[in-house]
């Protein structure tokens, strides 16, 4: 084979091996990307199910403060005193800082 052919067979391979070894790369980095989403989205589950139980006890605290400010036996005046008596100043604050550290927004995945 002459030289310049050579030479034109050697640079056509080198471009073909070199958009092939770009595709190879982007689909690395495709199966990478795809893996450690997985990753984060098992652990943001596991996550959210271990704190399940403090939510939930925290929402059935919030949940008798609101029958409380619903109910019309309980008149306005009277109302925080009857809901401390009943739960306490600081279980609400509790119950609100776990509900505030644990809930997500709606668009959150």
């Amino acid at each position: 084979m002459p030289l310049d052919r050579r030479i034109a067979t050697l640079v056509a391979f080198a471009h073909t091996f070199e958009a092939t070894a770009q595709d190879d790369a982007l689909d690395l980095l495709n199966q990478l990307i795809i893996q450690n989403l997985a990753r984060a989205e098992r652990k943001g589950e596991r996550e959210r199910l271990r704190t399940i139980h403090d939510l939930d006890a925290a929402a059935v605290q919030l949940k008798d403060v609101g029958k409380l400010v619903l109910s019309p036996a309980c008149e306005d005046t009277e109302l925080r005193m009857a809901i401390y008596k009943q739960i306490g100043k600081e279980q609400v604050e509790r119950a609100v800082a776990t509900i505030e550290a644990l809930t997500r927004p709606e668009d959150d995945n």
